[in-house]
């Protein structure tokens, strides 16, 4: 806490007014971090200048493609860390954003039927999946925006006009 109050440029006690102990500085952090997310993927999928395509690549980007590089060496434990102390609110923003893809494909185009038998729900599931994979294996942002790019047009293919 005393590393984190120099940095903020607050006394400890100063932090500690604001939060009473790590465990709720943290989940303050990933509340912040989820809100800031949401809000640029968000603004990716109402960018109705972009083909659908487009706007959930440069979505999933915001949401999940930011990480990648960032959190290595400790990635996996600072997950664990998050998902323990600020799951709840972790949970909340994934369905917030789940459902801004699903609105985001549904109103793309709303007469255009898919040509195969997936939803817009089964579409939007499917990249988040994708997208946790990739935020772990690739090894750059780079690498994530041309392989989320990938998988959102092959799963948009039945909604995107021939």
């Amino acid at each position: 806490m005393e590393e984190i109050a120099k940095s903020a440029l607050v006394s400890r006690q100063g932090l500690y007014l604001n939060f009473s102990n790590k465990d709720d500085l943290f989940r303050a952090a990933v509340e912040l971090a989820m809100q800031d997310q949401l809000s640029a993927a968000k603004a990716q999928l109402t960018d109705a200048s972009l083909p659908l395509d487009y706007r959930l690549a440069a979505a999933m980007t915001e949401w999940a493609g930011r990480y990648v590089e960032v959190m290595r060496p400790h990635a996996t434990e600072l997950i664990e860390t998050s998902l323990k102390l600020a799951g709840e609110a972790v949970g909340l923003y994934e369905k917030q954003f789940e459902d801004a893809l699903i609105l985001a494909i549904n109103d793309a185009n709303p007469t255009l039927t898919p040509r195969t038998d997936c939803t817009a729900p089964d579409i939007a599931q499917t990249l988040l999946a994708t997208a946790k994979g990739l935020k772990h294996s690739c090894p750059s942002q780079e690498v994530f925006l041309q392989r989320i790019t990938v998988a959102t047009r092959l799963l948009c293919a039945g909604w995107l006009h021939a």
